[in-house]
């Protein structure tokens, strides 16, 4: 359990409470001084902690805002941190998100992986007292993400790879990432190019990758003619 008390001449009342037994909560980085800060300059104050449940493998970023000494909770985040992108003295909010879920999988008759891991990372700037998602104004950033899953990806062979899923996952990653920023059908070709098929695979391999593509193309909406 989680609360916030407000104190005001020597009494205390409680302002916010987070009811959950399960998860493990701290304060987000932003409290490391002991302050509540005036994060985005507007005169509110801004409370952010951390939810994280070991079992789920899951964590996500509650962000509050106090306006007129009332607490609103503005959204939960998941896998998210705040930090300037762009120099301003204001943090955005950088969020990696799963699209397809925690348990997405892809599988045929002898074969099955999981993307636990195919996460798309959504930045969010603040204004007008709320979070704003917009990804390109921070396209750099999104780049060296991409980049960063790409020199992984390059390293491997997917013929030979030991963990698939965690391969899987990462090309998804750069799917997502040039998705977020309009490249959607270029992140498509790169995807489908990091699992090749052979004149000569045998004919079962062929099939099922075949199926698990038509799979992911319902999942994501992909276009016929990408």
């Amino acid at each position: 359990m989680f609360q916030i008390y407000r104190t005001s001449k020597g009494s205390s009342r409680l302002a916010y409470i987070e009811m959950n037994t399960v998860s493990r909560i701290k304060l987000s980085s932003i409290h490391r001084n002991g302050d509540i800060p005036d994060l985005f300059h507007d005169g509110s104050r801004i409370i952010a902690y951390e939810v994280e449940n070991p079992g789920l493998r899951s964590r996500s970023l509650v962000v509050l805002r106090e306006v007129s000494g009332t607490l609103l909770r503005l959204a939960d985040f998941p896998f998210a941190e705040l930090k300037d992108l762009d120099g301003d003295g204001k943090p955005e909010l950088i969020s990696r998100a799963r699209p397809l879920g925690q348990f997405f999988a892809l599988e045929c008759r002898e074969f099955r992986t999981m993307a636990a891991a195919a996460f798309q990372t959504r930045i969010y700037y603040f204004s007008k007292g709320k979070f704003e998602r917009d990804a390109r104004r921070f396209s750099d950033y999104i780049s060296a993400r991409i980049s960063e899953n790409e020199r992984a990806i390059s390293a491997q062979d997917p013929r030979s790879v030991i963990r698939y899923g965690d391969y899987l996952s990462r090309t998804l990653s750069v799917y997502f990432d040039l998705d977020e920023i309009g490249r959607g059908r270029e992140g498509w070709k790169k995807f489908t190019s990091g699992f090749p098929v052979k004149e000569n695979d045998p004919a079962p391999v062929r099939k099922c990758m075949k199926e698990m593509e038509s799979k992911l193309r319902d999942e994501l909406k992909i276009p016929s003619d990408w």
